[in-house]
């Protein structure tokens, strides 16, 4: 901007006087206008001067980006029967079919008492049920399904310290005249409770999974089979 000379600036502060002095008179207040000139001076320098300033630019900030890290998912429970005997294989956990009293029937696995607590660790992650006996704990799936494609292999040498023979005829006399150094083999027949077929020691009582020849329990009565019994 232009600077501005010295009359124009005393033109203008004439006329601001003038302003002043009809403003105090109105109010009651006596002021001349020697006074304001005497006492108060304006030259060029006290008007401000425009500098030309460089435009501003405001830049609009990035918005963050946030980055959500998804909640893991806690891990499905295995179910299948293949599942189970994954498990099984990759811990050399022998397994075997087997019928509970509950009209299931599918894969399960012996564990003895003295390793129950280390190797049911290996089924943390599946549903499975335990039965509990005296000298160890049969584990199978919860789930039923149809097993029929399922190749079982043949453990019973290892698993059971007896072999069973069974039988529908009257072979009573070939267990009566036996001593007990003879008895190697015991006699079963077979023997329905709550729909499921097993294999009973007329002898003993005792009864036994037809399909593995485990030992399952004592025959109490034709209700009733205690679970908990030695074989």
């Amino acid at each position: 901007m232009n600077s501005i000379n010295q009359q124009h600036i005393d033109s203008i502060k004439l006329i601001l006087f003038n302003k002043i002095i009809s403003y105090f008179d109105h109010n009651g207040i006596t002021i001349s206008i020697q006074d304001l000139i005497s006492n108060i001076s304006i030259s060029n320098n006290d008007l401000p001067t425009n500098k030309p300033t460089k435009p501003k630019i405001k830049f609009k900030p990035k918005p963050k980006t946030i980055k959500f890290k998804p909640k893991s998912k806690p891990k499905p429970k295995l179910t299948s029967y293949n599942d189970f005997i994954d498990i099984c294989s990759t811990h050399n956990l022998n397994f075997f079919k087997y019928n509970d009293t509950h009209n299931w029937s599918g894969p399960a696995t012996k564990i003895l008492s003295i390793n129950y607590e280390s190797h049911i660790k290996f089924f943390h992650n599946f549903n499975f049920t335990t039965i509990k006996t005296i000298d160890f704990y049969i584990i199978h799936p919860n789930n039923n399904y149809d097993d029929s494609y399922i190749n079982y292999p043949n453990y019973n040498d290892h698993i059971f310290n007896s072999s069973t023979i069974s039988y529908t005829s009257d072979d009573d006399q070939i267990y009566n005249n036996t001593t007990d150094d003879e008895q190697h083999d015991i006699i079963t027949e077979e023997w329905e409770y709550r729909n499921v077929i097993y294999l009973l020691d007329t002898y003993t009582n005792n009864v036994y999974s037809k399909q593995t020849m485990q030992f399952i329990g004592n025959k109490i009565d034709d209700y009733e089979i205690d679970f908990d019994a030695k074989e």
